[in-house]
């Protein structure tokens, strides 16, 4: 997936947000909200052009290897493959520890869909995460 463009309308108005919570958070004497909102923005003013490193991923009858490192599909409990206006997704749930997400690129999600349903169940009944949903929309 390609990189969001933010417009420079997109960066006056997370201005006039950031701000307005910071000085909400002044006046309200929630110095904690405020420096919350502070680190965060510059947080995100530091890591802005920061491009995300590519990752390889395998996958086998025994299960998938990222960057190296292999999970069994005894250890997964299935997938979920969502499609965007823009791009798709697949994420792989495991039973321990943190899933997986990976955008599928040129890859055809039909082909994904069929290669992984042998081998682990699909979790189509699964919801997107709020944040994700969040973070997806407002183009983070």
């Amino acid at each position: 997936m390609a990189r969001t463009e933010r417009t420079p309308r997109w960066y006056r108005n997370a201005g006039i947000i950031t701000v307005g919570l910071m000085a909400y958070g002044i006046l309200s004497h929630n110095w904690t909200f405020t420096l919350a909102i502070g680190l965060a923005a510059g947080w995100y003013f530091l890591h802005r052009n920061v491009k995300p490193r590519d990752h390889h991923i395998e996958i086998s009858t025994n299960g998938f290897t990222l960057d190296e490192s292999f999970t069994a599909w005894a250890d997964c409990m299935g997938f979920v493959l969502r499609r965007f206006r823009t791009h798709s997704e697949l994420t792989l749930l495991k039973k321990r520890g943190s899933d997986h997400t990976i955008l599928t690129g040129s890859i055809n999600p039909m082909h994904l869909r069929e290669t992984l349903s042998p081998l682990v169940p699909e979790r189509s009944d699964m919801q997107e995460r709020l944040i994700d949903t969040l973070v997806r929309t407002l183009k983070l």
